[in-house]
């Protein structure tokens, strides 16, 4: 695989920046859609922002143009870091079954887990893979892994467009996924021809008086050159001068990460939301977006009611993953749907021995 350095600049800034935004929509006294928009969207190709470099990050592996790409993300730190460790090159296999490359984002630096071996095998497992590109951001603080792994996924157009040098990927399409998520489904999740955009609607979503549609981060998919149009975007991603004050101002609520359905849970699909209405607004009403209804209880395998017998893929779009899915009495559970998904007796060893070795690394860390 491709090993190149990657300087970001200030991506992360502008993620705490975005997102501390968001979060002050809910002060926002003003009932005009634009004073919301200006809230939300700040013009990052304006002469008054100044370009910061970060420190180095890592690139393994390249994006090839006119291709497709789930993006998802998993942080080294927290309590939940091995869980979707292990899930990610397993998730990765399931979207190339279906055709889809894989841009995976660690959030942490993996020589700073030195004493989780199964860190660096998981590194060495994506390196290997010739359809994953992996995207490691080593400057970010355990204090805000989580925070930032949930949001990055909405900027992988700037740190692709930054880590790359070939000028045609903008046609590349890429959609948002989870690490704990396996697609089932290979049709559902391609843009339909004439459509620009394609996205879900779980209900809708009130900010000060907007309602919106409010898109689930699962999935949102696009190509590139949308993506820059939708999240208002230069390809550098330059850094705003008021970013000390506005880190000031919501960091409290920032640099700790955030809870399973605590204050900012839902902070990307808050953004991406208001994002995608606004372009709709711009571009036509809408009628290049194609926005899909799904009835999970009915097209997806579900962690809580996981099938034990009688396994069948018919109308299934997704499996989302059982927890802790690399233990013994977990993986047995796991196996019929593998091999309903790769049949092929190689690649069942594969898997076979991926998660014995895990389990081993895991007993001495």
């Amino acid at each position: 695989m491709c090993q190149r350095p990657l300087l970001v600049p200030v991506i992360l800034f502008g993620l705490i920046t975005t997102l501390g935004c968001c979060f002050y929509i809910n002060r926002v006294q003003s009932r005009d859609k634009s004073a919301i928009y200006q809230i939300c969207q700040f013009d990052w190709t304006s002469e008054s922002h100044e370009t910061v470099d970060v420190e180095e990050s890592v690139q393994f592996g390249a994006i090839k143009s006119g291709s497709k790409y789930a993006v998802f993300t998993s942080s080294l730190h927290g309590s939940e870091a091995t869980d979707y460790g292990f899930d990610l090159p397993l998730t990765a296999m399931a979207w190339n079954r279906i055709g889809f490359g894989s841009i995976i984002i660690i959030v942490g630096d993996p020589q700073r887990h030195k004493r989780k071996p199964w860190v660096q095998y998981l590194m060495d497992t994506l390196a290997d893979k010739e359809y994953i590109v992996v995207l490691v951001l080593k400057m970010v603080s355990s204090s805000q892994a989580t925070s930032i792994s949930q949001v990055v996924r909405l900027f992988a157009t700037s740190l692709v467009r930054y880590n790359t040098s070939d000028v045609g990927i903008r046609d590349t399409y890429l959609l948002t996924a989870d690490a704990d998520i396996w697609p089932i489904s290979r049709d559902f999740f391609v843009l339909p021809p004439g459509k620009d955009i394609l996205h879900g609607n779980i209900g809708d979503l009130a900010v000060d008086g907007l309602r919106v549609i409010h898109a689930p981060l699962s999935y949102v998919g696009m190509k590139i050159q949308t993506w820059y149009s939708v999240m208002t975007l230069s390809g550098l991603l330059p850094m705003p001068k008021t970013i000390g004050e506005i880190v000031k101002y919501f960091g409290d609520k920032f640099r700790r990460n955030v809870t399973h359905g605590g204050e900012g849970w839902y902070i990307d699909q808050v953004m991406i939301s208001l994002r995608l209405h606004q372009w709709k607004l711009e571009n036509e009403n809408g009628r290049k977006v194609y926005v899909y209804q799904r009835q999970l209880t009915k097209d997806r395998i579900d962690r809580v009611h996981w099938p034990t017998a009688n396994l069948s893929l018919e109308g299934i779009v997704d499996a989302h993953l059982l927890k802790t899915s690399y233990q013994p009495n977990k993986w047995i559970r796991l196996r019929p749907l593998l091999r309903k998904l790769f049949p092929d007796n190689d690649a069942m060893r594969w898997y076979e021995q991926y998660v014995d070795r895990f389990n081993k690394l895991i007993s001495w860390s």
